[in-house]
């Protein structure tokens, strides 16, 4: 307003002065440019009003390209941890193989397993045939037998014990002179029905030696409700 209303005040003064003494035909015509020009200006001072209120607001500049601070707050954010069991136990990958090694501490801590978890679950008859998994496990790993390892294990699990077999240099012989198994966990998750079982015990690794302590934890799977489903070995991990 300040720029353009000196202009056409000083425009509708210019035109008022040629018409009362600027008379004849140049004062009309010096009076009808004058009008002319006050009529341009007002619209060139429209426009630009109108387009200046359509523009945004200027924002405030950042250091060095640095993101705005809710931008800034996302990016901080960290990651979401995976979801507990109703155990409290964290959740088990379903699609990958859960290797390595678990920390006593932690495995001591955990609450008591509820065998209710899965329905119709029988905790005895369930941890004899761990045993008797575990000590064919280890028969058929020495011997280097896949085929039997394929048929009780997921194929996650298969493909990581087949390429240890595969790039094994020397014969080895494991006897298990006593194994322990007690229920570590029992869920039903998406779908799948997951046992967790603890060994413990004594092994012997060669001919001759003493035997040494065992300590692991084993999780299997399989079909929720599927009664002729068997179970998969989907992990082991050893508790240190």
């Amino acid at each position: 307003m300040q720029r353009w209303g000196g202009m056409l005040a000083g425009l509708a003064i210019g035109a008022a002065l040629m018409s009362l003494f600027g008379g004849g035909a140049f004062g009309a015509i010096m009076t009808t440019l004058l009008i002319g020009l006050a009529i341009a200006a007002a619209v060139m001072f429209a426009l630009r009003f109108f387009a200046s209120r359509g523009k945004p607001a200027p924002q405030a500049a950042t250091p060095q390209g640095q993101p705005m601070a809710f931008e800034r707050a996302a990016q901080d954010e960290p990651a979401a941890s995976p979801a507990p069991t109703a155990s409290g136990r964290p959740r088990i990958e379903i699609g990958s193989a859960l290797t390595g090694s678990v920390s006593k501490a932690e495995v001591e801590a955990a609450p008591a397993p509820q065998a209710a978890g899965i329905p119709g679950f029988e905790k005895e008859p369930f941890l004899r045939v761990a045993k008797t998994s575990f000590i064919r496990l280890q028969a058929a790993n020495d011997a280097g037998d896949l085929d039997d390892i394929r048929d009780f294990t997921t194929p996650e699990l298969y493909a990581e014990i087949a390429m240890q077999v595969k790039e094994r240099q020397e014969p080895q012989k494991t006897e298990v002179v006593s194994v322990n198994a007690s229920l570590y966990d029992a869920v039903v998750e998406d779908g799948w029905e997951i046992a967790s079982v603890r060994f413990t015990g004594l092994i012997r690794e060669e001919a001759g030696a003493n035997p040494v302590p065992h300590d692991e934890l084993w999780h299997v799977r399989k079909k929720a409700g599927d009664a002729k489903a068997s179970w998969l070995i989907m992990g082991i991990q050893q508790v240190e």
